[in-house]
């Protein structure tokens, strides 16, 4: 009996698994504090925990309030967060697109400045082959004697074009200027032998 009283006795943490242990478990605390306590301790005790027990369900839906609450920054944080993701990749893309467009503007401008520089000596060029055919042209109409060669000419023309100014855009050498005279050479310049000493 002993054993059984014990076992229907209430301990904090116990589990009650029947509507009927839920009652005998009841009213056997019920004697034991009417034991223990006054009727006026029982009701202060019991206001007590109703009080308790009506802050530990109000304390509740303040937590769940307060959990929503903090769910609901954490998700709007993370649609922030994503937000400035895509905004900083889009800044990336730009970034990487300007950067492209710039260093077009760039290559185009000093492919420009190449291609400037390379038409100027193109003309600088053009203007001294022309030169250089008007002046072999005259020394030979003035050779009467058609005695000189192409190679002689090469040499009398680059020295004419150096003192003309046009040093910047003749070959290293007059040899290379035979190439430039030969449209106006007449036959005879090509000819093969030695040509006899010219002054």
């Amino acid at each position: 009996m002993d054993k059984q009283a014990k076992q229907s006795a209430w301990e904090p943490g116990m589990e009650v698994s029947s509507e009927a242990q839920y009652h005998e478990v009841t009213e056997r605390l019920a004697r034991e504090l009417l034991q223990a306590y006054t009727p006026e301790q029982l009701a202060v005790i019991t206001a007590q925990h109703l009080i308790y027990v009506d802050g530990l369900k109000s304390g509740s839906g303040k937590a769940k309030e307060s959990i929503q609450r903090a769910n609901e920054i954490i998700q709007a944080k993370n649609v922030q967060i994503q937000h400035e993701i895509l905004k900083n990749e889009d800044l990336s893309r730009n970034t990487a697109r300007i950067s492209k467009i710039v260093l077009e503007a760039w290559k185009n401008k000093t492919t420009k400045k190449r291609m400037s520089g390379l038409d100027q000596f193109n003309e600088d060029k053009s203007a001294a082959i022309e030169r250089a055919q008007v002046i072999a042209k005259q020394q030979w109409q003035a050779d009467a004697a058609k005695e000189i060669r192409i190679g002689n000419m090469a040499d009398r023309v680059y020295r004419a074009l150096v003192d003309e100014g046009f040093k910047e855009s003749l070959p290293d050498t007059p040899d290379r200027l035979k190439q430039w005279i030969k449209p106006v050479a007449p036959k005879y310049a090509s000819q093969a032998g030695r040509s006899r000493k010219t002054s």
